[in-house]
């Protein structure tokens, strides 16, 4: 594609689309309310770390991204993003398959799964600001028009996305066991790396940034 040609076909959409079907951080705070029952203090734990690592590292992650060339970036937080749901993927089939029946203290297996998922949120974070915020303006190459249009599209996706992720991670949880549920979802992040990580070398093929 060209950059006149707009947003609406370009890889920078399916950077965005490839990862839709299931949310990682709507189907941890199941497995929070699961790995913990009695209460809900490991799912509120879970959003409390999330934002405020947010609010903490936010700033450092926007500025290395500024010394780094972009596709570095997005390579390295997409690795990051994805391995790292795919290891508390690991670490919940693994508390469900090995460790249930043995004595092991009931908040490690909480901890070792919301530290994880937030270094991927951080990423996550990262990835965003490197595509959205950063290369959707090389994109719009100074159209104020394309670039409304993309900024458009990108919202479009992001509440779709938020519609039907909850949507398919119930379902899962539904026909499948916990162990079973978290290794789908590890399964499908590390598949989609593999079409994400296409997707941005052809968004720097033709857009280098």
């Amino acid at each position: 594609f060209q950059a006149e040609d707009g947003i609406r076909g370009s890889p920078v959409t399916g950077v965005q689309t490839c990862a839709l079907p299931i949310s990682w951080q709507f189907a941890v705070g199941i497995f929070m309310n699961k790995l913990a029952p009695d209460n809900l203090r490991a799912v509120a734990i879970y959003g409390f770390v999330l934002c405020i690592s947010v609010i903490i590292f936010g700033a450092g992650i926007g500025n290395w991204i500024d010394r780094n060339k972009r596709l570095f970036a997005a390579k390295v937080f997409l690795s990051i993003q994805n391995l790292s749901v795919a290891l508390a993927c690991i670490i919940v089939v693994g508390h469900y398959v090995f460790w249930e029946e043995q004595y092991v203290p009931g908040w490690v297996i909480p901890a070792a799964v919301i530290a994880v998922s937030n270094v991927a949120n951080l990423a996550s974070v990262g990835f965003k600001i490197v595509v959205e915020k950063d290369w959707m303006v090389v994109v719009g190459a100074g159209d104020d028009s394309k670039l409304a249009t993309m900024n458009a599209v990108f919202r479009t996706i992001d509440l779709t996305a938020l519609v039907v992720s909850p949507t398919v991670a119930g379902l899962i949880f539904d026909f499948a066991s916990n162990e079973a549920a978290a290794a789908t979802i590890g399964i499908w992040n590390v598949v989609s790396a593999v079409v994400e990580y296409y997707l941005i070398i052809l968004i720097y093929n033709e857009f280098p940034a």
